[in-house]
C-alpha cells in the first residue's frame, strides 16, 4: 500500500509598453475612436497557479497482479489581465495630457477537481480486464469591467454593455473498461471503450436565462502491439476517440476594446471536439539510448477556430466557433541519449499537413506546420549542473489565415 501527495504552483507576468500612430487619411466615422490618433497601450497579465496531488495504491500480492488505484486531484488557475489606453491628436500629441482614456480590469478564475479510481484484474496468464471511473468538476469565473473617460469632461465612467460577470460550471462523469490479451509471443491486443457524461451550465449576471448543455459520449479505443527482435523495440497500431473541451481561453466572453478596430472575445456556448486519432509508433531502447517515431492522421468535425468578422462601423471582431472541419497529417520524432555519465540530451522534431475547411464560412485554408526543441544537461559535481534549452516553432495555420509565431528560443541555466 502506498500513498503520495505533491504540490505544484508557478505564477508568470507579462507587461506590454506600446505607442503607436495611426493615420487613415480622411476618417470615415465621426467617432473620435475611429479617427486618426496616437496612442499609448499597457497591458498587464497576471497568471497564477496551484495545483494539489494526492494517489493511493493497494496491491493484493505479486503473484495475483491486481491493483487498486484512487487519485484526487485539485487545481486553482487566476489570470488577471487588465489594459490602459490612452490616445492623443494626431497632429501635436501631448502625452502628459491625453485626449481619452479606457482602462478594462479582468479577472479569470478556473477550478478543477478530479477524483478518479482504477482497478486492474488479471484473467488467467494472458488476459487482463481493467475498470475505473472518474468524475470532473470545472467551474470558471469572470468578472470584466470598461471605464472610458468622457470626451468632454475627462471623468471616468462605466461602460455597462461591456461589463459584466460570467460563471460558468462544468461536470463530467466517466465510465470506462478496457481487455488486454496476449496473442502468441509477439503480439499483445487491447480493446476498451469509455461512456463520459457532461452537464454545462453558464450564466451571465447581466442576463435573466442561463443556458444549459447536457451530452453523452462514447469514445472507444484499440490498440495492438508487436514485440520486435531487437530487446526493447517494439510496433503499436492503435486507434482512439478522443474530446477535447474548451479552455478558458475560448471561453471567456470578457469583451477586449483595447484596439477599438480590432475586438476580440470568447465564446460561452462553445462545444467540446471530438478527435478520430489513427497512430502507428516504432520505438527502440538500448543502452542509454531511446528513439520513438509516430506518424498519425487525426480528424476532427467540429474544430473550435478563431472566427473572423466585422461590423458596421469596420471594426474586426475576433471569437471562437465550432465551425471547422480539421484533417491534419504527421509525423513525431523525439530522441534521448548519454553520450556520457554526467551528459544527457533530448530533442523531439514534429510536421504536420493540415487541412482546414468550414461550410459555416464557406472557406478553407491548408499547410505545413513544425515545431522542434533540444534540451541538454551537464552535472558538474557538488551540485552544480548546467542546462541548456531551444525551440522553434513555425507559424500556426487557422481557417481564416496563418498565426505568426515563428519564434526561436534559448536558456542556459545552472544551478
Amino acid at each position: 500500500m502506498t500513498f503520495s501527495t505533491a504540490q505544484f504552483g508557478n505564477q508568470f507576468d507579462l507587461d506590454i509598453n506600446n505607442r503607436y500612430t495611426l493615420d487613415q487619411g480622411q476618417p470615415t466615422s465621426t467617432n473620435p475612436l475611429f479617427g486618426n490618433y496616437t496612442r499609448e497601450q499597457t497591458m498587464d497579465a497576471t497568471n497564477r497557479s496551484y495545483d494539489l496531488l494526492g494517489s493511493y495504491t493497494r496491491s493484493f500480492g505479486a503473484k495475483s497482479r491486481r491493483e487498486w488505484t484512487v487519485l484526487a486531484q485539485h487545481s486553482r488557475n487566476r489570470r488577471d489581465n487588465d489594459y490602459d489606453v490612452r490616445q492623443f491628436p494626431l497632429l501635436s500629441p501631448d502625452f502628459d495630457n491625453p485626449q481619452y482614456r479606457e482602462q478594462s480590469p479582468n479577472l479569470a478564475r478556473n477550478l478543477e477537481s478530479t477524483l478518479q479510481t482504477d482497478y486492474v484484474h488479471p484473467i488467467g496468464e494472458k488476459q487482463t480486464v481493467e475498470v475505473g471511473a472518474k468524475m470532473i468538476q470545472r467551474t470558471v469565473f469572470s468578472d470584466y469591467e470598461v471605464y472610458r473617460t468622457n470626451l468632454s469632461t475627462g471623468v471616468f465612467g462605466l461602460e455597462p454593455s461591456l461589463t459584466n460577470k460570467f460563471d460558468y460550471d462544468q461536470d463530467v462523469l466517466a465510465g470506462y473498461a478496457t481487455y488486454g490479451t496476449s496473442l502468441g509471443k509477439k503480439y499483445t491486443a487491447r480493446l476498451g471503450a469509455r461512456v463520459e457524461r457532461t452537464d454545462l451550465r453558464g450564466n451571465f449576471q447581466n442576463q435573466d436565462n442561463e443556458f444549459r448543455l447536457t451530452y453523452t459520449n462514447v469514445l472507444p479505443n484499440v490498440a495492438l502491439t508487436r514485440n520486435l527482435k531487437q530487446p526493447g523495440s517494439s510496433l503499436r497500431a492503435t486507434y482512439s476517440r478522443r474530446i477535447q473541451r474548451p479552455s478558458i481561453l475560448y471561453l471567456n466572453p470578457y469583451e477586449n476594446t483595447s484596439d477599438p478596430r480590432n475586438v476580440s472575445k470568447g465564446n460561452p456556448e462553445l462545444n467540446a471536439e471530438f478527435t478520430d486519432n489513427y497512430e502507428l509508433n516504432w520505438n527502440t531502447f538500448a543502452k542509454g539510448t531511446s528513439i520513438n517515431v509516430t506518424v498519425y492522421s487525426r480528424q476532427t468535425n467540429n474544430a473550435i477556430e478563431r472566427v473572423y468578422s466585422t461590423d458596421a462601423n469596420g471594426r474586426v471582431l475576433a471569437t471562437f466557433g465550432n465551425v471547422a472541419r480539421n484533417q491534419t497529417y504527421g509525423l513525431n520524432l523525439f530522441g534521448s541519449a548519454k553520450p556520457l555519465p554526467k551528459w544527457n540530451i533530448s530533442g523531439n522534431i514534429s510536421a504536420f499537413y493540415v487541412y482546414l475547411s468550414s461550410k459555416t464560412l464557406n472557406t478553407s485554408n491548408r499547410g505545413v506546420v513544425y515545431s522542434a526543441n533540444i534540451n541538454s544537461g551537464y552535472k558538474l559535481g557538488k551540485g552544480i549542473s548546467f542546462q541548456m534549452f531551444a525551440m522553434l516553432n513555425s507559424p500556426r495555420i487557422q481557417l481564416q489565415g496563418t498565426r505568426e509565431c515563428l519564434q526561436l528560443r534559448s536558456t542556459f541555466e545552472h544551478e
